[in-house]
């Protein structure tokens, strides 16, 4: 076991990232750090972590879950498997809590979402990680002085930041540091020696709010280890202040809330008036000021495109989309998509074709989400689509599902972006490609429909050859 990270020296971190610009983003937030001091060396693979984790020299991993020869937390796995004495910190592009407690239970220190990831917020992560992980460590390293002494144990962790509290398997509480006894309000002689259910008192255990002075309230974020404390089985609880993180969210909702009412209103106002004016609705007009009236015209639909992938966004992720669910026939669905999107394709000079129907066929599903679903598939398949190609649109039965599929003859997707193809603004240009605007939100948007619909969503390339994007859902059953 390395000695303990001195936080006052250079902090040495390996970057396991394959993202080029996103890595450059990292190396200029800890370049440009306020508090603290630190060098980075960066590789783009397992593999090439595992050649230089052995040499020494590094005090903390940030660990990308999805990289060219691994994906997910088969990732993480991977490296805990190989008992590096180094803490890790995880970068991921998923914003999924269940992801980010299974990454804790295996051992990560702690994990970034990487749309939300700003220089502060990496800095406390990285310096928290540490601390935690010199905690810990300090605690294998000691559990016979510990069992000795509680004043050894007092003296590493009054100074912490975050408030820790250590409970028997019976619930009986043993130690408190400062933190804990300011954050509850309760002296360390009203904890020691009682039963004290931090679930029970305070509501959940991952998301404890902590009245601090009547008004203002402290959100704490749950986490436990287990330890031993003078030769019992215990449990080392951290109570993290998530307050600031609680409020930022808080005033995402709100500016979504003032997208949604102050500028898409506006918007769609300006498009249909440009619309009228291109119809000829007003007079005739001249050819040249048409164009750019056009020219304005698309550019606007594309910014409310923008603007409504961005909400629906945030409305996934926070669990305010509403789903009306109905027991519909799958096909009138598929018809109705691809005749919404026939012009779309035709812009490419790309035809739609159906193929492989399946008659009577249902679903419970949201036809809404459904038709956006396939949409967002068949607009990315005649974007990548040779000009005077078709588009394949399948259904077919799969273990209980249906799968509707989406098959291109475009370039394929390269290897190495395959692995980030359904992250958020996920974008790629390929030999053959014409691209026309795009977000980058419609995959990632696709599988958030397509997992809270009860599905699954995947595809299948080769170069050169052509993409087959598919999703299944339950097929309805009488």
């Amino acid at each position: 076991m390395q000695s303990k990270i001195d936080l006052s020296d250079t902090i040495r971190i390996l970057l396991v990232e394959d993202d080029d610009a996103y890595a450059m983003l990292i190396g200029r937030m800890l370049k440009r750090a306020k508090i603290g001091k630190f060098s980075v060396e960066r590789v783009d693979s397992q593999q090439s972590a595992f050649e230089r984790l052995p040499k020494g020299d590094i005090d903390l991993v940030l660990l990308d879950l999805h990289l060219p020869d691994t994906n997910g937390l088969a990732t993480l796995d991977s490296f805990i498997n190989k008992e590096y004495d180094v803490p890790i910190v995880i970068l991921t592009s998923l914003n999924d809590e269940i992801t980010g407690i299974k990454a804790l239970q295996k051992g990560a220190q702690d994990y970034i979402i990487k749309s939300d990831i700003n220089e502060e917020l990496l800095i406390r992560s990285i310096r928290y990680s540490i601390e935690r992980y010199n905690l810990i460590s300090e605690l294998k390293r000691n559990t016979k002085a510990l069992e000795a002494s509680e004043e050894r144990f007092r003296i590493i962790t009054e100074q912490n930041a975050d408030a820790i509290v250590v409970v028997d398997d019976e619930r009986i509480v043993r130690f408190v540091n400062p933190t804990a006894e300011k954050v509850f309000n309760r002296s360390a002689d009203e904890f020691i020696g009682k039963q004290f259910d931090f679930s029970s008192e305070y509501g959940v255990e991952t998301d404890i709010e902590v009245s601090s002075d009547g008004e203002n309230s402290t959100i704490l974020e749950f986490r436990a280890n287990r330890i031993k404390w003078q030769d019992r089985d215990a449990i080392l609880m951290t109570l993290r202040d998530v307050t600031e993180r609680k409020q930022v969210e808080k005033m995402k909702d709100e500016v979504i809330s003032i997208v949604s009412h102050e500028i898409r209103g506006p918007l769609t106002s300006i498009i249909n008036s440009l619309s009228l004016i291109i119809d000829g609705e007003t007079g005739d007009i001249p050819e040249p000021t048409k164009k750019m009236i056009e020219i304005a015209y698309r550019n606007s639909e594309r910014l409310l495109r923008l603007t409504n992938d961005m909400l629906d966004i945030r409305k996934i992720e926070s669990g305010k989309m509403e789903f009306n669910y109905q027991v519909l026939e799958v096909m009138p669905l598929i018809e109705q998509a691809i005749e919404a999107n026939r012009s779309y394709a035709d812009q490419f000079k790309v035809r739609i074709r159906l193929e492989n129907t399946i008659p009577d066929a249902k679903i419970k599903t949201d036809s809404d989400r459904f038709i956006q679903i396939l949409t967002n598939l068949l607009t990315n398949a005649a974007k990548f689509s040779p000009p005077e190609d078709e588009i394949i649109v399948s259904v077919s039965r799969n273990k209980g599902f249906l799968r509707i599929s989406v098959k291109d003859h475009g370039p394929g997707i390269p290897e190495e972006f395959q692995n980030r193809i359904f992250s958020k603004f996920a974008q790629f240009t390929a030999q053959g490609a014409r691209r026309k605007g795009g977000s980058g939100l419609g995959l990632s948007i696709s599988k958030m429909l397509v997992e809270n619909l009860g599905g699954s969503i995947g595809f299948e390339t080769k170069p050169n050859e052509g993409t087959t994007f598919y999703f299944d859902l339950p097929e309805y059953q009488e």
